[in-house]
């Protein structure tokens, strides 16, 4: 009885398959592109938060994380209604709109906080003048 064991090469081309199987298999694939948040952003949507929301949706997405926004892209055709029920679902987490030209669901993932003029408010002292008594 001889056992045949695979080479390197052919180790990591099952392994590489394996992953790709388990990847497509998932229901929400994730992708980064830039998760990087800058100190001024507040109102942000975390990603586990958007993740579990759309778990619960009937149709299998991609979402990117690009910079402010989440691209959420569906890997199925669904009908108008379907769309706009799952459009309401996200726009409860974070405010939605559609990007004709990406072909995604755009979700805003974070604000960026106005930044707070730093001009100096200078005190004026008020001067009031005393009408002079006039003697007689």
């Amino acid at each position: 009885m001889t056992v045949r064991s695979l080479s390197l090469p052919e180790e990591l081309e099952v392994k590489l398959e394996e992953a790709l199987a388990a990847w497509h298999a998932r229901k929400v694939q994730v992708l980064i592109d830039d998760d990087d948040l800058p100190e001024n952003a507040m109102n942000v949507l975390p990603l586990e938060r958007l993740e579990e929301a759309l778990q619960e949706l009937p149709v299998p997405t991609k979402v990117y994380v690009s910079g402010r926004v989440y691209k959420v892209k569906l890997r199925k055709k669904v009908s108008y209604e379907e769309y706009q029920r799952i459009k309401e679902k996200l726009g409860e987490l974070s405010d939605v709109w559609w990007d004709r030209k990406e072909q995604v669901l755009k979700v805003l993932r974070y604000q960026e906080a106005p930044e707070e003029s730093e001009e100096e408010e200078l005190e004026v002292e008020e001067i009031v003048i005393q009408p002079e008594e006039v003697g007689t």
